[in-house]
């Protein structure tokens, strides 16, 4: 993502992070354990929440290193791994990790199919995916909104969607929910899934 790019993402989130994605993020993360991906990490802002009390690893992988990154809040016991890579095409063998976290990355995978299903093969038969998505709102006039939105907000910020439907995209990989919630109007979804059968969102 270009420095241009960069800024007007960034000020989209901000607010948003000092309203609700801090609790979010704190509520997400407090129960993951063992050793550890996260798949689009970006400038790191999830090494704030994680309970590095329950990890033994922590391995974490985008697709660009950011010039500005930190891992000074990592415990010098964790074993860190930090490289790039696309999660489409993840560098590992089956059932690797006991946890998989990704935020706000799915919005604009260019396959997120083929994403879920690299995650699904990684993660351990009883393993966990936490997640944090902008997805399209459930109710109108959001989503009519989102969808007009869209077009102009991929060029914006590298191809991220505002309108993709990431939660069905992951019940569809094989993953069964075990924690899901909306908040933002419902533009914004966050939760745990476990592999299993499919589910469907009532």
């Amino acid at each position: 993502m270009s420095k241009l790019k960069h800024f007007y993402y960034d000020s989209f989130m901000l607010p948003l992070e000092k309203l609700r994605l801090h609790d979010k993020r704190k509520q997400l993360l407090k129960d993951v354990s063992g050793d550890v991906l996260e798949v689009g990490y970006g400038t790191g802002v999830n090494l704030a929440y994680y309970p590095y009390e329950q990890m033994d690893s922590l391995t974490m992988v985008d697709q660009k290193i950011p010039d500005h990154f930190s891992t000074k809040k990592i415990p010098k016991n964790i074993i860190l791994s930090i490289m790039k890579g696309d999660v489409t095409r993840l560098p590992f063998e089956d059932a690797s990790f006991d946890s998989i976290v990704v935020t706000f990355m799915f919005c604009s995978v260019l396959q997120p199919e083929k994403g879920v299903s690299e995650l699904y093969r990684v993660l351990r038969p009883e393993g966990r995916l936490y997640f944090m998505e902008h997805v399209l709102p459930s109710a109108r006039p959001y989503n009519q909104l989102f969808h007009k939105l869209t077009p102009v907000w991929k060029r914006v910020a590298s191809n991220c969607h505002l309108n993709r439907e990431t939660v069905m995209t992951i019940q569809h990989g094989g993953f069964r929910l075990v924690e899901y919630h909306r908040f933002f109007k419902t533009s914004f979804a966050f939760g745990i899934a476990k592999k299993g059968e499919f589910y469907n969102i009532q």
